[in-house]
């Protein structure tokens, strides 16, 4: 008889601090890959940078900045290698700083009176979230409220590599809430405010999903987080439906399973 052991492993928690971003909630996180630095960003606007080794008893960030004028942040990622943040917001350009959160790239702003999203070099409406590629560290992605997704190379300034429409069903146009990579980087998945999850192949063609699943979230609300795991091949999406879902995209039918009764405060 076959004996299958399972091992379980818990982080010993034994002390901790609280960080005080400001008095508005906080919207986005990030932390860097050698867990030697966070970064914070919220409603007030402001994005705050802590340095564990460099701080004393006070818990104070060693700086505070406004990346995105009058607009709250939605996305805070550091780079695989940690020297470069993304930062996403209300507004419809993302922008990438460095280690310490000075400005190195604006991503443009399209043209909003063109017809066809993929003939503007920008996204022309608010930036719903971002990411880095997890493979190649100068590639990110966007998503936003004008129905398109954006690859983008650090060292290309001017003009976004790819465009992916984000349409439902029907084929009409719908808006991006959330976006994510496969660990492996050879998938996006992306939440549409129809309520569904659409995958694409990130070497493309993007013409239309590789995967999706049209019912998967309540429509109109807003998915406000997807992650896959390092099977590449689980995924979990984060509803507005106050529900969180486990899904196996090599059966993408149903759920695995489903946690309901998450309450929603905000979007994000």
């Amino acid at each position: 008889m076959k004996k299958i052991f399972v091992f379980l492993a818990f982080i010993s928690l034994s002390h901790e601090v609280k960080l005080e971003h400001g008095d508005k909630p906080v919207s986005a996180l990030g932390m860097d890959p050698s867990g030697a630095r966070v970064i914070s960003g919220g409603y007030d606007y402001t994005v705050r940078l802590w340095d564990f080794a460099g701080m004393d008893s006070r818990l104070k960030s060693f700086r505070s900045i406004t990346p995105c004028e009058s607009h709250r942040i939605c996305t805070l990622q550091y780079s695989i290698t940690g020297d470069a943040i993304l930062v996403a917001s209300g507004s419809a350009q993302a922008k990438v700083l460095d280690r310490d959160g000075h400005n190195k790239m604006q991503c443009p702003k399209g043209w909003q009176y063109i017809i066809d999203m993929t003939n503007t070099k920008g996204h022309v409406s608010m930036i719903n979230c971002a990411c880095w590629h997890p493979k190649i560290k100068e590639t990110f992605l966007t998503c936003s409220n004008d129905c398109t997704l954006r690859l983008w190379d650090v060292n290309e300034k001017e003009k976004q590599l790819n465009v992916i429409k984000g349409r439902d069903k029907k084929g009409r146009k719908s808006a991006i809430s959330t976006c994510s990579f496969s660990k492996d980087g050879k998938m996006i998945a992306a939440g549409l405010v129809d309520g569904s999850i659409q995958l694409w192949k990130s070497s493309g063609p993007f013409t239309r999903s590789s995967l999706h699943q049209y019912t998967a979230h309540t429509p109109g609300t807003e998915t406000s987080c997807i992650t896959m795991s390092h099977d590449n091949q689980t995924l979990v999406s984060r509803g507005g439906d106050d529900t969180l879902k486990v899904w196996d995209i090599r059966s993408f039918k149903r759920p695995v399973n489903v946690a309901t009764g998450l309450q929603n405060f905000f979007s994000v």
